[in-house]
């Protein structure tokens, strides 16, 4: 019974640190994510319009989007105990506020709003792809490097 009890501590401790990473990453990815779509605003009234203009503010606004996503995502798998899917979360909470204010206050995007969010659904799911191996890798290299510090000193 003494197994069961001390198993039980030990994973809602893992579970409580995983949601206060998720409350760390999802806040600052949030705030980023505002502050890229509030400064790119001025520019979605000529995605709607025809022209190279439109594909070119839709190709930034997608790399913006997706390096802000797989660093979100890399910098959470890399510090993470154990194996988890909560780095969706990350991608989800950077997408909120920029589909919301798409979808919802931006007058600038009017016929312009769907490839957007086509666009930043996209550079969200190759910024999770990407991320995710990349954060496993980091996050094994992140563990070595400690083994090996531990030695040293132990």
């Amino acid at each position: 019974m003494e197994f069961c009890w001390n198993y039980v501590r030990r994973l809602e401790s893992r579970e409580m640190q995983d949601m206060v990473r998720i409350f760390a990453y999802s806040t600052w990815v949030m705030m980023i994510s505002m502050a890229m779509i509030l400064t790119s605003n001025l520019f979605f009234s000529q995605v709607a319009a025809p022209g190279w203009q439109g594909w070119l503010i839709l190709l930034i606004v997608g790399a913006l989007y997706l390096n802000l996503i797989y660093s979100g995502v890399w910098r959470f798998i890399r510090k993470v105990p154990a194996p988890t899917n909560q780095y969706v979360l990350v991608a989800v909470f950077a997408l909120l506020p920029a589909l919301g204010w798409i979808h919802f206050f931006s007058a600038a995007a009017e016929g312009g709003e769907w490839k957007l969010s086509a666009v930043l659904l996209l550079a969200a799911g190759i910024g999770l792809r990407l991320g995710h191996p990349a954060g496993v890798k980091a996050r094994y290299e992140y563990v070595q490097k400690i083994k090996e510090r531990f030695a040293e000193e132990g």
